[in-house]
């Protein structure tokens, strides 16, 4: 999303593969509207969300909606522990073209800081989960013991 958030301030759409701006924004919100009531309002309903459960620093959440509501029907909303962004999608395969290319930068978002913030007991509690899903042994009593 090449450019600068002060001079358009209409959201983004992903359409076959291409950005553009929106000319409005189909979610209408007045001063003092709760932002969900609004999304509601505009036909979407939440399909999904990734990054909560953990805590993560970025959440991804996808709202549809169905005909006849007119394009776009795909709300992609990211949010950051200060800043969020609105971006919609035109049909299914622009939404799940945009979920895919998050998706990445969401899983090493969620990794890198449940490293960093976990404390020496939950290390362990992580060492052993990347040894069972790698096959790798464990010391248990003095023997190597596969999980």
């Amino acid at each position: 999303m090449p450019d600068n958030e002060q001079q358009h301030p209409y959201p983004w759409l992903y359409s076959n593969g291409t950005w553009t701006r929106l000319d409005h924004d189909p979610v209408r919100s007045e001063k003092g509207d709760r932002y969900e009531d609004s999304v509601k309002a505009a036909g979407f309903v939440h399909w999904f969300g990734a990054g909560k459960l953990y805590n993560t620093p970025l959440h991804v959440n996808v709202y549809f909606r169905c005909h006849p509501h007119p394009e776009p029907r795909y709300l992609i909303e990211l949010d950051g522990p200060v800043y969020g962004q609105v971006m919609y999608a035109a049909e299914l395969p622009d939404a799940l073209a945009l979920t895919q290319q998050i998706a990445p930068a969401l899983q090493a978002l969620t990794v890198t800081d449940q490293i960093g913030n976990a404390d020496p007991e939950s290390l362990s509690v992580l060492g052993d989960l990347l040894d069972k899903m790698h096959g790798r042994a464990q010391v248990e009593n003095g023997k190597a013991v596969r999980r």
